[in-house]
């Protein structure tokens, strides 16, 4: 049987984004759906997010470096001087407040990678490289011995997320490698082509004869209304979110823009008050 199987990535927390995504899915025929990581934050969606996923069959779900770092933070690993794990709790707390706890965290401890056969060919799925998560090793611009190294050698299709762009390359075995791209924050560091922020994903096809083809998608969706949503829902960092929608841009490593908002909002304060316990453990540095 011929499978058509959607790609997706990297949500960060957007509703919308991921509401007119999985409304163009229901009009294909899809037979399966995989998620390759980071699904929440920074943007305003909870648990809703995961009942998008299952709304289109996702039978696939995986560990991306923010849902990892959930993880890490509420087993204290953060420091409350460092203005981007302040900016991190803050939403974290955000998160944990939107209810159904037990199905966020089960995302943070989501396999890292997934090994599957379809119609005889080998797929390898992961967020980044087979063992991490996080970094630039598999960036759009890396060279093809980076994909070497990364790709397994037992392995016909390579498929990623977690570098916000969409990309279809080769191994020097002429393995073949796919990144759906972001539908939460797309990232292209050529302002001019920057400026597309649709939600972008993929669709990959296998035949019975092993044919194959990937068609890369981009979906228009309604910035203003996931505005409003993340006001409606009290989302920490507000101006920062609305940034991101309009622009692209992010500042989560930006401690010069942090931190003025951190002492003006008292975000600091609240996530030392929110996660004391986590804070109480933390083993001085001697």
């Amino acid at each position: 049987m011929q499978r058509k199987i959607a790609l997706l990535s990297d949500v960060h927390g957007s509703v919308t984004a991921l509401q007119a995504v999985c409304e163009e899915l229901k009009k294909e025929e899809i037979t399966d759906c995989w998620y390759l990581g980071d699904l929440f934050l920074p943007g305003p969606g909870a648990a809703d997010l995961l009942e998008l996923l299952e709304s289109v069959g996702t039978s696939v779900i995986l560990q991306g470096n923010w849902d990892s770092s959930i993880r890490e933070f509420l087993a204290g690993g953060f420091d409350i001087d460092d203005p981007t794990d302040v900016y991190f709790g803050a939403l974290t707390a955000y998160l944990l407040d939107q209810g159904e706890q037990e199905k966020i965290q089960a995302v943070t401890t989501a396999p890292l990678t997934a090994k599957l056969e379809v119609n005889g060919l080998k797929i390898c799925l992961a967020h980044h490289t087979p063992t991490c998560n996080y970094g630039r090793f598999l960036d759009q611009s890396a060279t093809v011995e980076n994909f070497d190294e990364a790709v397994p050698a037992a392995c016909d299709i390579y498929i990623y997320g977690h570098i916000h762009h969409q990309l279809l390359r080769y191994t020097s075995a002429d393995q073949a490698v796919i990144n759906p791209g972001s539908i939460g924050a797309p990232f292209v560091r050529h302002a001019p082509l920057g400026k597309d922020l649709r939600a972008q994903y993929a669709l990959l096809t296998i035949t019975d004869e092993q044919q194959w083809s990937v068609e890369f998608r981009k979906t228009a969706y309604d910035i203003e209304a996931e505005k409003a949503l993340a006001v409606r829902r009290d989302l920490p960092y507000i101006e920062t979110y609305e940034e991101q929608l309009r622009t692209g841009k992010i500042h989560t490593h930006d401690a010069d823009y942090l931190v003025p908002i951190n002492e003006r909002l008292g975000y600091r304060e609240q996530v030392k008050k929110r996660f004391a316990e986590q804070l109480s453990r933390q083993k001085p540095l001697t």
